[in-house]
């Protein structure tokens, strides 16, 4: 006959991974399989395991000896020992006090640990364990003292605290359930190896849908960790843990409140091979940093994340993120698309922020003194934002060092490219700002406050009503040496637009092709404005090269030679 419950998650190649994943639906979340008591009718009456055995369905072998429980044999085993569970059903909570192996004879799919919903379905203190080839599900957790406050029910599945180590090869856990660790929960495990683990449909009120991780070592190695529920981290939560994931997928889990994908605390995690999609989560919905450390290389990808308030792929707190060729794309929140970074520090190099969305800061939001390094041809390009900063918006006495980037193609109201404000911002040789568009203002680069350094920049092919290539407000100062804003068109002020004490000091510029519908193709300074000046400029040739005229102060046109200076009384040469 039929079994549903085999086929749950698709897949049967015996790693853990799924052969094919579109995320199906979140109907398959909750806590008891509807398919769970006729899949295990059928399964029991079927033939079950290849070829010839010395099994006997339901029991368990010790040494040569068959014995009809687990724990049965458990209490009987001694340190080491290898116990081999037969094809079955075990109806068992099981309690584990010393080194044992436990594992299927015949592997994934043939052997089932049904708990009581009760209590963990293993659980183990202060033993090596291994768990090889089981499924197990219909955990409801032991109970386990909470430094954080109070008594809790943790890992619904699987339970192990102060421990060297804890082994799952080719083990499925899914709906179980607990406060901490629905699925799986460790504490000061010495050394946590998940390899070839699936984690479906596990839920915990508190912390770690899939898995709870605490304290230790974590390797985590063709692992998919997927439908998780949980209030904090609902993929997995890690907590003052060193961990490394390998050809990880955590994909379609939900948190109210942070990480909806990954929640980590004062956590040094190191990601290859990760992809991270369709999770959510009001903080960070697909990782949230309180803490700690991120890696990631070029082979990790967080794609189509939705966040509430903030980080629609990273949340990150007084934390160090290094992305080397990451990609972040399709991700989505009020604040930050792609990422939300509150403090610490964060390096891009080579990575590729592409069609995030947000309210503000489509591609980044950057705050509270958070430094932000721009390296090896980063690109913030085709985000998206409602409000302001379409590419990236960057506050709070916070900077940003742009040595080599491309921001491109990205679209807000205000600050197509970027929005910067009360923070200092620095772009070098190889960065490129060009083809934004504001829909009102600043098409490229748009400062409020903010410092402006630019070294051979390139702000090209933007495009607003106000200030299509770079506006100034509000003592905003930028100040160059060899950079290149051209081919810029807006309606006033196509090339630059200064107001309310906006300052810029240009050193070998050029201002060139830029056009404007209406004036001051080349730079519109209001009465208000803190002044312009240019030592050995290139700005085209006059009203031919930044039409209709260069540049507009004072409501007077001026075409301007290599050396000028514009302040409240208009322009003059020298």
């Amino acid at each position: 006959m039929p079994l549903p419950f085999l086929m749950l998650l698709a897949c049967a190649d015996g790693t853990g991974l799924p052969l094919g994943g579109n995320g199906e639906d979140h109907q398959d979340r909750g806590f008891t399989h509807p398919d769970l008591a006729l899949a295990l009718e059928g399964f029991a009456q079927d033939p079950i395991g290849p070829g010839q055995t010395d099994c006997v369905r339901d029991h368990v072998r010790l040494g040569s000896e068959l014995l009809p429980g687990i724990q049965e044999a458990l209490d009987q085993a001694e340190s080491g020992q290898v116990l081999t569970l037969c094809d079955g059903i075990f109806h068992e909570s099981l309690h584990l006090t010393r080194d044992i192996v436990l594992q299927s004879e015949h592997g994934l799919g043939f052997t089932f640990l049904v708990g009581n919903q009760d209590q963990s379905v293993i659980s183990t203190e202060g033993a090596a364990v291994t768990l090889v080839g089981l499924d197990i599900t219909s955990g409801g957790g032991n109970l386990w003292k909470d430094p954080l406050g109070g008594t809790v029910r943790a890992g619904g599945g699987v339970y192990a605290a102060d421990a060297p180590l804890l082994r799952l090869e080719n083990v499925r856990l899914h709906h179980n359930q607990a406060a901490l660790g629905g699925g799986l929960f460790t504490a000061d495990v010495e050394r946590v190896e998940l390899v070839g683990v699936e984690l479906t449909a596990n839920t915990a009120t508190e912390r770690g849908g899939g898995a709870m991780l605490a304290g230790g070592e974590i390797l985590a190695e063709n692992v998919w960790a997927r439908l998780g529920e949980s209030q904090s981290g609902g993929g997995l939560a890690l907590e003052q843990a060193i961990a490394s994931f390998n050809t990880v997928v955590v994909e379609d889990n939900l948190a109210t409140d942070k990480g909806g994908g990954l929640a980590l605390t004062t956590t040094e995690l190191v990601l290859q091979n990760v992809t991270l999609q369709r999770n959510t989560a009001d903080y960070g919905a697909a990782v949230h940093l309180a803490g700690g450390s991120l890696v990631a290389d070029e082979t990790t990808a967080l794609t189509d994340n939705t966040g509430g308030t903030s980080g629609g792929g990273v949340f990150a707190r007084e934390s160090e993120v290094l992305l080397v060729g990451s990609t972040l794309s399709g991700n989505q929140a009020d604040h930050g698309g792609a990422a939300y970074l509150l403090g610490g520090s964060a390096v891009f190099r080579g990575a590729s922020l592409h069609a995030n969305n947000a309210y503000r800061g489509g591609g980044l939001y950057i705050t509270e003194e958070a430094s932000v390094h721009f390296e090896e041809d980063t690109w913030v390009f085709e985000n998206t934002a409602e409000a302001w900063a379409g590419g990236l918006a960057i506050f709070g006495e916070a900077t940003l060092e742009a040595d080599h980037a491309t921001i491109a193609a990205n679209v807000a109201p205000y600050g197509g490219g970027l929005l910067a404000s009360e923070v200092t911002c620095r772009f070098g040789p190889d960065t490129e700002v060009r083809d934004n568009i504001a829909l009102v203002g600043g098409g490229g680069l748009y400062a409020n406050a903010a410092r402006l350094e630019g070294s051979g920049m390139l702000v090209s092919g933007n495009e607003a009503p106000l200030g299509a290539g770079v506006l100034l407000e509000v003592d905003a100062e930028y100040v160059a040496r060899g950079d290149r804003i051209v081919d810029n068109r807006a309606a006033t002020g196509a090339g630059l637009l200064l107001y309310n004490g906006g300052l810029a000091w240009f050193e070998d510029v050029e201002v060139s092709r830029n056009t404007a519908t209406e004036q001051a193709g080349g730079a519109w300074l209001d009465q208000s404005a803190g002044g312009l000046g240019c030592l050995d400029c290139n700005w085209g040739d006059g009203a031919e090269d930044n039409g209709p005229e260069d540049i507009v102060a004072s409501d007077t046109a001026y075409a301007a030679p290599a050396t000028f200076t514009c302040g409240l009384d208009g322009c003059q040469d020298g």
